[in-house]
């Protein structure tokens, strides 16, 4: 074994990632095979772009430390935030089906990102049952968020598409090892407004309301959730509305 090889296999095995990441289910060989498809840990700072749309597909990355956010750029030239990645995260599968990127990614905080090669990972996928089980399942992952933004975009109000935010990210927070009840918050209100379809006044207006509420408390970009219930009790009433028009519909083409 190569001393590069070697080191490599040390961080994988040490890394505190390493049960949310694609090599979570490696196990021996596999694992030492599968350091050895990472070509390096790249360095971002604030500001700075992973890939942007029309770029050449060559490689998936899992983002080791920091945040970062995938946006399209309108035809009027502004930012549509499409999601928000946070460590342990796959980033990359928009290129996939054409070989060329679809959205850009931007370091929100100083990031570092593994990077694998497609051609290297392609042929350890093809042999590896566990890796491509791995690999499937956070795919399939990546379409069922997708849904649920297309749902909480279609579905719910302002106050609601809020909510569904905050527990969002105390979720993923809390999935990583933190606090769900406390945490900062990598993105502007700007980006969290372009996320949810909103204006950055109408986030603002929700943001004062819920601390009025007593529902959460927030310094800069600091986050306290204190009625994590009253968040879900809204979402829930949306959810209850949704269904009560579902067997409407049911029940009038019946009777039609």
């Amino acid at each position: 074994m190569t001393s590069s090889v070697a080191q490599l296999k040390r961080s994988c095995e040490q890394c505190a990632l390493s049960c949310f990441c694609l090599a979570r289910d490696l196990l021996g060989s596999e694992r030492t095979r599968f350091a050895s498809v990472v070509k390096r840990r790249r360095i971002l700072k604030p500001g700075d772009n992973l890939f942007i749309a029309g770029d050449r597909f060559h490689a998936l990355y899992i983002l080791h430390t920091g945040a970062a956010k995938s946006y399209l750029i309108s035809e009027s030239g502004e930012q549509q935030v499409t999601g928000f990645h946070m460590p342990g995260e796959l980033i990359g599968i928009d290129g996939l089906s054409d070989h060329v990127h679809a959205y850009c990614v931007e370091m929100l905080e100083t990031s570092s990102v593994c990077e694998l090669p497609m051609p290297e990972l392609d042929r350890m996928i093809a042999t590896s049952r566990a890796l491509r089980h791995r690999f499937l399942s956070l795919i399939a992952k990546a379409l069922i968020d997708e849904q649920q933004m297309l749902l909480t975009l279609g579905k719910l109000n302002a106050e609601q598409r809020l909510a569904q935010f905050l527990l969002n990210m105390s979720q993923r927070h809390a999935t990583l090892g933190g606090s769900e009840s406390e945490f900062n918050l990598s993105m502007s209100r700007y980006d969290i407004a372009s996320y949810l379809g909103l204006v950055v006044e109408t986030v603002s207006r929700m943001i004062r309301r819920f601390q009025e509420e007593g529902v959460i408390e927030v310094e800069k970009r600091w986050v306290h959730i204190i009625k994590e219930e009253n968040l879900r009790q809204r979402l829930a009433e949306a959810a209850e509305r949704s269904l009560a028009q579902a067997n409407k519909k049911r029940v009038m083409s019946s009777s039609a």
